[in-house]
């Protein structure tokens, strides 16, 4: 079966695998995400040549196209992005400067889109939702009808919205992202962000009854369902799916959110909230699911994958 080499540049970690066409993880890498642009594709190349190399002693055969995903405002159709607020690039010709340090034409796209289009083929199926990911900042797909909504990269930056805290505004991620549960964690307790073993953590505390952790999950909901409540109140009631490295609280998270929404949706009927099926790994998918279709490559449900299994988070039994 042909793969697909897909990397995912998150705010802090680089996520890479080989992509079935059904979905499939055949193989999985991370790094840590440099941040000047050249360095990231340098990296972006030796993780590439890394994978073909893998491929080859698997007996894989590879599509031609290498599909990378990445943060902040991305301008898919130019290969442009934007502006990244955790990585801190302005118009930077990224698409360009990937396919010349890879040696390989490159289907670019903005990482939470790319994740929204795996959720909507090999995940949850759903044609119209809000996929949210919230990792070292958060970031918003909206897929109707089975489009997801570009705007010349500027939809979706639901991070950076600003919203009431005891009368003052603040930036949404950076009390509701997981680096923001863990700032904002450390600031209330007193222990350095840099000994706190990140919002996994925060959240394992406030389950054992610690009350900074408590309130600062408190908080973090509560900003979430302000902003969801209100975007909701624009587009109608639709899925939310949560990817993402804060997916993997589970309950933790999807059930205090969808308690604060149901207290802010006032007309609109109460959406499904659940984790993204594909987890953490899904904005990778998407990367190797653009470069699959990118290819000419028939795209399969997880059921065709004839023995493969289904897709998956890295690491869970075949």
């Amino acid at each position: 079966m042909t793969h697909a080499i897909a990397l995912d540049v998150g705010g802090t970690t680089i996520k890479a695998g080989l992509v079935a066409p059904c979905g499939v993880l055949a193989a999985q890498r991370t790094r840590p995400t440099p941040q000047e642009p050249q360095a990231l594709a340098d990296t972006l190349a030796d993780l590439a040549r890394e994978l073909r190399a893998h491929a080859v002693e698997m007996g894989l055969q590879l599509v031609n196209h290498v599909g990378i995903a990445v943060p902040g405002i991305v301008d898919e159709d130019v290969g442009i992005g934007v502006y990244s607020a955790n990585l801190g690039w302005r118009d930077a010709p990224l698409k360009a400067m990937f396919e010349e340090a890879i040696g390989a034409p490159v289907a670019f796209g903005h990482d939470v889109r790319s994740g929204a289009l795996a959720e909507m083929v090999w995940g949850t199926g759903s044609p119209t939702m809000i996929y949210l990911a919230i990792g070292t900042g958060i970031g918003a797909a909206v897929v109707l009808a089975g489009t997801t909504f570009n705007n010349h990269g500027y939809a979706g930056e639901l991070g950076q919205a600003l919203v009431s805290l005891h009368g003052r505004d603040v930036v949404l991620e950076h009390y509701a992202s997981a680096s923001g549960i863990v700032e904002q964690y450390a600031r209330r307790s007193g222990i350095p962000a840099r000994e706190i073993n990140g919002a996994e953590e925060v959240f394992a505390a406030a389950r054992s009854g610690n009350d900074h952790a408590r309130a600062t999950i408190e908080v973090a909901v509560t900003l979430l369902a302000r902003s969801l409540g209100a975007t909701l109140a624009i587009l109608g009631s639709m899925d939310i799916v949560l990817g993402g490295g804060l997916a993997r609280a589970g309950a933790d998270l999807t059930e205090p959110l969808t308690q604060a929404l149901t207290h802010r949706l006032r007309i609109s009927p109460m959406p499904s909230v659940r984790p993204a099926k594909l987890g953490s790994w899904s904005q990778c998918l998407g990367a190797g699911y653009r470069a699959l279709v990118a290819a000419g490559e028939i795209v399969i449900e997880p059921a065709g994958c004839d023995g493969m299994g289904t897709a998956r988070e890295p690491g869970e039994p075949q």
